[in-house]
């Protein structure tokens, strides 16, 4: 197994008031057990605060599109809505152009956090940022050259000539704006390492709100799937732009980047990682976010509807439970970085209990009232036939990507990326096989049913095998897990999860 942790060069003989390098006396206090309480009250303190935000919150991201699909569907018909959810998928592999970096700069700046160094942590924000901005503007100039020449009519299986026409525009707006947000997620990234999600939420509100109001708004225009893709990607961009400006100029100036302080070998050192979570994010993204592109070229577009309707669902319910799982990311890499293994272990197991549960609970709620359910959401108006079968298939879905999900959230701050990298890259390419081996007989249903079918062939299994295997090994070799020295807590022996 790869080391988990790259021990971050600091000085411990002085404090040092610039860069906030912690003294051998402070270090002594958290090494004792009152030290390990006291970081431990003060990680819980951040993560109620970041569930209380998220409560707040949480429920723009809900009621969004619990609101705008229906909306949308009337307004663009079954066509022309299956290619705005396509459109959306591309948005996804679009953003991930950034090769990972803010990906691999929370890690960095955890790393920074833990060691109290300040002056590292711009220098590594500041290599970063400019290079996804040089990426960002890569990206804009070959969208802009490649969007008008492709015959999207023919790629996407386009019947209708009003969706010929907007698609392209649709396509370059979202290409666009996507790539504006790769530079304006580097606040996300701050606000996890830092454990500031509570500043993050409050900013994702206002962008769902925001999206909420344009998208009601874009209804009543004539501008179609060119007006919705300004509302649904263009509005969080800006939003995020806004963020950016408020955090380095009034909320963490010391962070503020300068091209001054751009190194190559911060920015490559943050690469090995990035590109690592990068390669691990898109094989998730292709797993998990790419069925409705896949339905679309298998089928065409009019069969992504109740496809996307039915996921939307799945995906509002775990979005309620990712305000729980997200903040532990951070959390559980400080604690790592610290030696504090007994309380991510805790962590771990009350996560899964939680998250799985009440996945295969609302699954059980779908599948015996979807029609009541439907009728609701959609007010009455546009009929949606859902099988029971495509509900069966998300539910194990949505299970199984909560039971990897739990465990993912601490091997990545762990820096144990190949093996899950190998993991999702067979899932991957095994649920492409399978989705086009069933779709000919299941319809849309075969491509849900093929990613719970081959999660059992692959990460149901490796991931709790390699939380085992991450546990021994940091329990033999504590020096490799933090920088520091903090002793590895393991007081509290229970199997591995």
């Amino acid at each position: 197994m790869p080391p988990v942790f790259q021990k971050t060069q600091v000085s411990m003989n002085e404090p040092n008031t610039m860069t906030g390098d912690v003294s051998q006396a402070e270090v002594a206090d958290l090494t004792s057990a009152a030290g390990t309480r006291s970081l431990r009250a003060e990680r819980i303190r951040r993560l109620k605060r970041t569930f209380v935000s998220s409560l707040l919150m949480r429920p723009l991201a809900v009621i969004t599109p619990f609101i705008i699909a229906p909306l949308f569907l009337r307004y663009l018909g079954q066509e022309r809505y299956g290619l705005y959810a396509t459109v959306i998928s591309l948005a996804g592999f679009i953003g991930m152009s950034n090769a990972g970096i803010t990906l691999g700069l929370v890690n960095k700046l955890t790393d920074c956090h833990v060691t109290g160094d300040r002056l590292l942590a711009r220098r590594y924000v500041s290599s970063l940022t400019f290079a996804m901005l040089f990426i960002a503007c890569v990206g804009m100039v070959i969208a802009s050259i490649l969007v008008p020449i492709l015959d999207w009519k023919a790629l996407l299986k386009i019947n209708g000539s009003l969706a010929a026409i907007e698609t392209p525009w649709a396509v370059w707006i979202t290409a666009i704006f996507t790539l504006l947000g790769i530079v304006s997620g580097v606040p996300r990234a701050v606000y996890f390492a830092y454990q500031d999600l509570e500043i993050n939420n409050y900013w994702d509100g206002a962008s769902k709100l925001a999206v909420l109001l344009g998208c009601i708004a874009v209804i009543y225009t004539p501008w179609g799937l060119i007006g919705i893709a300004l509302a649904v990607i263009g509005i969080p961009a800006i939003v995020r732009g806004l963020n950016t400006l408020s955090l380095f100029f009034l909320e963490k100036r010391w962070l503020r980047p300068s091209l001054a302080l751009f190194d190559r070998s911060l920015l490559r050192d943050a690469m090995v990682q990035g590109i690592c979570l990068f390669i691990l994010e898109l094989a998730v993204y292709a797993l998990f976010q790419s069925d409705n592109l896949l339905i679309s070229l298998l089928l065409g577009p009019s069969a992504v509807t109740s496809y996307d309707l039915v996921g939307r669902l799945f995906g509002l319910a775990y979005g309620v439970f990712l305000m729980v799982l997200l903040p532990l990311w951070p959390a559980y890499g400080e604690a790592i970085r610290r030696g504090d293994l007994a309380w991510v272990r805790r962590g771990v197991r009350l996560s899964l209990i939680v998250i799985c549960g009440g996945m295969l609970c609302f699954g059980l709620i779908l599948y015996l009232f979807e029609a009541p359910i439907f009728r609701f959401w959609m007010h009455g108006g546009a009929t949606v036939v859902v099988s029971k079968s495509l509900i069966l298939a998300m539910t194990a879905t949505f299970v199984l990507r909560a039971w990897v999900d739990c465990r993912s959230v601490v091997l990545n701050p762990a820096n144990i990326l190949w093996p899950q990298i190998w993991f999702f890259i067979t899932h991957a390419v095994l649920n492409v096989i399978a989705a086009v081996l069933l779709t000919p007989k299941m319809g849309a249903a075969g491509v849900a049913w093929a990613t719970p079918l081959t999660a059992l062939l692959t990460s149901a299994w490796g991931y709790p095998l390699l939380m085992r295997k991450f546990f021994r090994e940091a329990g033999k070799q504590p020096g490799a897990i933090n920088p520091l020295g903090f002793p590895v807590v393991l007081s509290e022996v229970d199997p591995a999860i």
